[in-house]
């Protein structure tokens, strides 16, 4: 049995945030913070350059939806939550 890698019950899905050279930045595209304005189709036809996703095991619970059937682990929520706050730093005076 293959298990969640942050609560250790049993994992029922995988993790399909982008990563790597893919085209993946840290951050989500704009869609994906305005899914509600995009298709199916606009979703697909972007995510097929994204040849390498995250693939942490996840359980239902720990899984975050961001799109349907697109989940996302915590550490990568977390990961995309962190460089948007670094983006909305102003720059340091010197």
């Amino acid at each position: 049995m293959v298990t969640c890698d942050f609560c250790g019950r049993k994992a029922t899905r995988l993790c399909d945030a982008p990563i790597g050279t893919g085209g993946f930045c840290g951050h989500p595209p704009r869609f994906l913070m305005q899914k509600a304005h995009h298709t199916d189709t606009a979703f697909q036809d972007l995510r097929m350059n994204w040849t390498e996703t995250c693939d942490r095991p996840i359980c239902d619970d720990c899984a975050i939806e961001i799109y349907h059937n697109i989940d996302f682990c915590p550490a990568c929520i977390q990961h995309i939550k962190e460089r948007a706050a670094a983006k909305r730093r102003p720059p340091h005076d010197e």
